[in-house]
């Protein structure tokens, strides 16, 4: 299946934080660096954990968790709390939209990963971090209403999936929140979502494509 094409603008991570005069002399910590497949570019990593740094959610909410890499560099950069939601193995074929299962595109392996890199890391962070177990169309949104500065998506890699995650976000953040998403240009079916949720929302002006990386951003 070939990519559909990219409509998002471009943008450099760098100049953008030179933009919002953003204090960019922060440190950073990283671990459990090592790449598997599945996981985010240490470059993705990096704007991932600047953004958290930078901006200082209280809360951040995370679509698809894997094996924790991004949840653990998150906790471990920001005072704030993470909830990190997974498909459980045991749901993964009966969910609200399918998963993706095309040749090359199957993303069934992915999901339900019991063991987190964060497990077994000191305390002060494990205790911040909060697994859900729940397919993400179906929580109870009741509960994470206008809460989250930070919402990272990178669950279902199918279009329905990525358009409701797109929109059940829009439910939780809060009203300066930030959106980001993961696989633009990676995965078809999530970039012909976001191709129709930016032109759905109007094409929004702060709405970008990270260079060199498959992120796409939103700044409320």
């Amino acid at each position: 299946m070939s990519n559909p094409t990219p409509i998002i603008p471009r943008k450099s991570f760098i100049e953008l934080i030179e933009e919002m005069n953003l204090d960019d002399f922060a440190t950073i910590h990283f671990k459990c660096l090592k790449y598997v497949s599945g996981n985010i570019s240490m470059t993705e990593l990096f704007y991932l954990v600047m953004t958290v740094r930078l901006f200082k959610p209280a809360m951040i909410m995370e679509f698809g968790t894997y094996n924790g890499r991004s949840t653990l560099n998150m906790a471990i950069n920001t005072e704030g709390t993470i909830t990190t939601v997974d498909l459980p193995r045991s749901k993964k074929l009966r969910t609200s939209y399918p998963l993706a299962r095309e040749k090359d595109l199957d993303e069934s392996g992915y999901v339900g990963l019991k063991h987190k890199l964060w497990q077994g890391q000191d305390k002060e962070i494990t205790s911040r971090i909060v697994q859900v177990w729940q397919d993400t169309a179906k929580l109870k949104f009741e509960r994470y209403m206008n809460k989250y500065g930070f919402i990272f998506i990178d669950a279902s890699h199918t279009k329905d999936n990525c358009k409701n995650d797109s929109y059940n976000a829009h439910k939780m953040k809060t009203r300066h929140g930030i959106i980001y998403w993961h696989d633009y240009n990676g995965w078809p079916g999530v970039t012909e979502a976001l191709n129709e949720y930016y032109e759905e929302e109007g094409r929004p002006e702060k709405m970008y494509w990270f260079n060199d990386t498959s992120l796409v951003g939103r700044f409320f």
